[in-house]
């Protein structure tokens, strides 16, 4: 049991990263939107799913139940919904690939998301009294296992300050560029106005210079 919990919380984490890597933040805070909806939901369904399937213990269709309801709005929602609504990060202007930074936020918030879906399952199971997983979260040979277990609310907390400090920041930069788009534009207007105000000044010129001009050949004509 201890080697297939390690196995399949490997994959949980490994391929939310993946994930993250090749589809950026934006795509990982979907995906994240997505896992803790489905906690949401278990949450406030999770009784009533088990009375439908009859079952109230951690070995029979009551984990079964809440684990498969729970995935499937996970992935349903977070990566199913995810591939609808985000698009990839887009590559540079001279054709150069997303900027590195986009990535590496994207994999470390998939990781982060494939914590939380262990977690929560880890959860389920030991909340059910499922006995086979109590006894190896609870042994001391696997104290990760019992800090993944343990540890949910500073994830959830910890997801819910790095979405808010990313949030803040693109807010100030977003604004920091619209005010420094809008300057040069109003110092630029007086150059039109000016060139819009010395154009007829202009035109009165060359009417004085050409009256001058059809005057002096009047003149000599006369002389003739």
């Amino acid at each position: 049991m201890e080697i297939g919990l390690i196995i399949f919380g490997a994959f949980l984490l490994i391929l939310p990263g993946i994930w993250g890597i090749r589809h950026g933040i934006g795509s990982s805070l979907f995906a994240l939107t997505g896992t803790l909806l489905a906690a949401v939901l278990v949450t406030l369904w999770g009784s009533w799913i088990r009375e439908r399937t009859g079952s109230n213990d951690g070995m029979g269709m009551g984990l079964a139940a809440i684990s498969g309801v729970f995935l499937a709005i996970a992935f349903i929602v977070g990566y199913g919904g995810n591939a609808v609504f985000t698009r990839p990060p887009k590559p540079g202007p001279s054709g150069e690939p997303a900027p590195l930074k986009n990535r590496v936020l994207g994999g470390l918030l998939g990781v982060l998301n494939g914590l939380l879906i262990f977690s929560f399952l880890l959860r389920y199971a030991v909340d059910l009294g499922n006995p086979d997983i109590s006894a190896v979260v609870g042994a001391a040979s696997v104290l990760w296992l019992w800090i993944v277990y343990t540890w949910l609310p500073w994830y959830i907390l910890a997801v819910s300050v790095i979405v808010s400090i990313w949030i803040i920041a693109r807010l100030l930069v977003r604004l920091i560029r619209n005010l420094t788009i809008r300057q040069p534009a109003s110092t630029q207007r007086p150059t039109y106005t000016a060139a819009y105000t010395e154009q007829p000044a202009k035109t009165k010129q060359l009417q004085g210079i050409s009256s001058k001009i059809d005057q002096a050949l009047d003149d000599q004509s006369r002389r003739r």
